[in-house]
């Protein structure tokens, strides 16, 4: 939402996931924040959210936000288009 101009920062749209990892859910979470931290090689979710904030911040620093193909026209996207058809 942040490149569609509908909010300055992910932590305004309520359904971003970056509010889950900063701010996650006592119940009902929608990430496996142990798979996560497995994948991204963290020890323990403090770096997972330190580091997710960094990543998101170094993002908004950048004065061109544009969309990037890896995320709308990706595998999973593609099957669903194609299962449409």
């Amino acid at each position: 939402m942040v490149r569609a101009g509908v909010v300055n920062h992910p932590s305004e749209w309520k359904f971003s996931g970056f509010n889950e990892i900063q701010r996650p859910r006592r119940r009902n979470s929608i990430i496996d924040y142990k798979s996560l931290m497995d994948l991204l090689n963290f020890d323990n979710y403090d770096e997972l959210k330190g580091s997710h904030r960094k990543w998101v911040e170094e993002f908004l620093e950048e004065k061109e936000h544009v969309r990037n193909r890896r995320w709308t026209e990706s595998i999973a996207a593609c099957r669903a288009c194609r299962s449409e058809a």
